[in-house]
């Protein structure tokens, strides 16, 4: 339990190219804890290891959500 002095900072921003390799660890991490980490899951694809690339493309978004300071996680769309 976090008391009143105990302060924690989220934020969720635009993904930058060194988030990269975080964002991959993360993917391929939790991805498996859900049963999707047979082969045609996103685990396995290049666009994994660089994400920022992927994501850098108009109408094309990627946030990844920080709990003071280390990455927990993220999302996008790439509607194109």
């Amino acid at each position: 339990m976090l008391s009143k002095s105990d302060t924690m900072t989220a934020r969720i921003r635009r993904i930058s190219p060194e988030d990269n390799v975080r964002m991959a660890q993360v993917i391929r991490t939790v991805m498996p804890s859900f049963g999707a980490g047979g082969k045609g899951f996103a685990i396995h694809d290049a666009e994994v290891d660089d994400l920022y690339k992927a994501y850098t493309h108009s109408r094309a978004a990627y946030f990844v959500c920080e709990m003071d300071g280390k990455i927990l996680g993220g999302g996008g769309d790439d509607p194109s």
